[in-house]
């Protein structure tokens, strides 16, 4: 990974600040960033900017920029200044295109804002009112790695600066999201009944299909959100054994607005939502996944029915609100006392933590 240094950003953020004739690329500024999250410089500093999107390839995006192929970043001797939550993906592409540095956006501002410091002091004191649970679920861990990332994350939800943050998460990365390689028991068999709880275009989906070569019972596909929907369809429709409902799971029937988590903050509109339990009715089911914007814990509560009686395999986003870091594994050690719990984390920043049960 060939990530500039802490003070190499902080000197490409001076010379941002105070040269005016400084000019930056920058990798996924046009996937919907606010232009006006970045204050300390002249956006016209902004020379090109490169997307994995190839539609935006060739047009004029909010920069007054081009956007092209991020394959031309080699032609480029001006600092690659990455504007993305897929950080770690990107720095890979740029590793393998040869670019000997790049930046993170956020990092370049290692003070956090009003809104985040806000945050911060209500973490601390929700992990000092929480003491006792989060030594039981620490104590639930089955490997010195899932206690490393568990202290970690803690650490990290109290961190005051951007740096901070990414210093603890570099040290507890793992790639393999959802299908953990380091985890001796969770290995996926040719039969596997695979619910996919928030589904977004099928990037797990893709994934399980590469581990399971393609070998498996049944997939079971939700995704609530009608903006991907026709995407999700189009990718699933060749696939054999497959079920896709656009609902959101839930502990019960009702409808629900997922927002505010307090990572991303989200707001979408009123959808519809039901149980696993209620919706699957008693079929097979081996394996959940579950990443569904904060409503993990209900949507647990709405499949206690399957979990306790079949015990599938699980991996359970718990990123998304403080508490869930200790509030999810125990709620499913109360259903099944027998999961055998880790943890691992797949980001640099704060989300993308994911409880495994098995």
């Amino acid at each position: 990974m060939n990530l500039a240094t802490k003070d190499e950003h902080e000197y490409l953020r001076e010379k941002l600040e105070m040269d005016p004739n400084i000019r930056i690329a920058t990798f996924g500024f046009s996937n919907g960033n606010d232009p006006a999250t970045y204050k300390d410089f002249d956006l016209s500093k902004i020379a090109v900017n490169f997307d994995n999107n190839s539609v935006l390839w060739g047009g004029v995006q909010c920069l007054n920029c081009k956007t092209i192929s991020p394959s031309e970043a080699i032609k480029y001797d001006i600092p690659i200044v990455i504007y993305s939550c897929f950080y770690v993906e990107i720095s890979k592409q740029l590793d393998g295109y040869g670019i000997k540095k790049y930046y993170i956006a956020h990092l370049l501002k290692n003070e956090i804002d009003i809104d985040t410091r806000t945050q911060l002091d209500k973490n601390i004191v929700c992990i000092q009112n929480n003491l006792d649970k989060i030594n039981i679920v620490r104590a639930l861990m089955c490997d010195t790695r899932s206690v490393e990332v568990f202290d970690s994350i803690i650490r990290c939800r109290k961190e005051v600066t951007q740096w901070g943050v990414f210093e603890l998460m570099i040290n507890v990365f793992s790639q393999d999201q959802y299908f953990p390689g380091d985890i001796p028991e969770f290995v996926l068999s040719d039969k596997e009944c695979f619910v996919d709880a928030g589904a977004y275009y099928g990037d797990t989906i893709s994934a399980f299909l590469q581990k399971t070569k393609e070998k498996y019972s049944h997939i079971y596909v939700f995704e609530p959100d009608n903006d991907v929907l026709s995407r999700l369809n189009d990718f699933c429709s060749p696939l054999k054994n497959v079920s896709l409902y656009n609902i959101c799971i839930y502990s019960h029937k009702t409808n629900i607005s997922m927002q505010n988590d307090e990572i991303f903050g989200n707001d979408v509109n009123l959808m519809q939502a039901d149980s696993l339990d209620s919706i699957l009715d008693n079929k097979p089911v081996t394996f959940i996944k579950m990443d569904i914007e904060g409503s993990e814990k209900e949507a647990i509560q709405g499949a206690s029915n399957i979990i306790k009686t079949q015990r599938p395999k699980l991996a359970i986003c718990i990123y998304h609100y403080m508490s869930d870091l200790w509030e999810i594994p125990l709620l499913l050690h109360e259903i099944v006392p027998e999961y055998k719990f880790y943890i691992r984390h797949h980001s640099y920043g704060f989300y993308e933590t994911v409880l495994y049960a098995v």
